[in-house]
């Protein structure tokens, strides 16, 4: 994607080559390589290839890609369904299986939304789903900001510096280490690991 937007801005033909190689690449592929948010930027650049160059790239595997929780290079990440405790968590992307349970992601979820959002500009045949998803992950990802969920089910409540509440968490856990009734629990790596 970095290379067709080179290419748009500077008209130079090699960034055009190496963003069909960089989709040749993929297309080849019979196993999903996606790595947390890499392939999020794929569907967009296959669409856009397809649109604007003619291309004739397989939009809907790459698509199955971002939110597959099947790929083999890093196992369970993807788009999450379902609630933690009583929140709908539907849309929002992470992992399906850290401590035993779903850890939904605020920036996976962000850069999904950048990626994959655009795609209906070039591709309309997705613009129904990616309304549903969207409209399901951006009533959700309310819940990474701690005026959103009750200060209990949050590990950083406590925290003064932003009073506006701008600043997400790194994450949702579908519940808290150790303490089942605190689910959803807004929480970061960096505090988790250290419970």
């Amino acid at each position: 994607m970095l290379q067709y937007w080179a290419y748009k801005k500077i008209g130079t033909a090699n960034y055009l080559n190496a963003a069909k190689w960089s989709m040749n690449f993929l297309q080849n592929q019979t196993s999903n390589p996606s790595y947390e948010a890499l392939e999020y930027w794929g569907p967009l650049l296959a669409s856009r290839l397809n649109a604007e160059q003619g291309g004739n790239y397989d939009v809907t595997k790459l698509m199955n890609w971002a939110f597959d929780t099947n790929s083999g290079h890093r196992p369970s990440w993807g788009g999450l369904k379902g609630s933690f405790g009583s929140y709908a968590m539907d849309g929002l992307m992470g992992s399906n299986n850290d401590n035993g349970g779903n850890y939904a992601f605020a920036m996976n979820t962000f850069a999904a939304a950048m990626g994959i959002v655009p795609v209906a500009r070039y591709d309309q045949r997705y613009a129904r789903a990616i309304g549903k998803w969207m409209l399901n992950a951006a009533s959700n990802a309310r819940l990474y900001y701690g005026d959103q969920v009750r200060a209990t089910l949050q590990d950083s409540a406590f925290w003064t510096g932003d009073p506006n509440h701008g600043i997400p968490y790194e994450g949702l856990r579908y519940r808290k280490i150790g303490d089942s009734t605190k689910a959803p629990f807004a929480t970061g790596d960096p505090l988790t690991r250290n419970e």
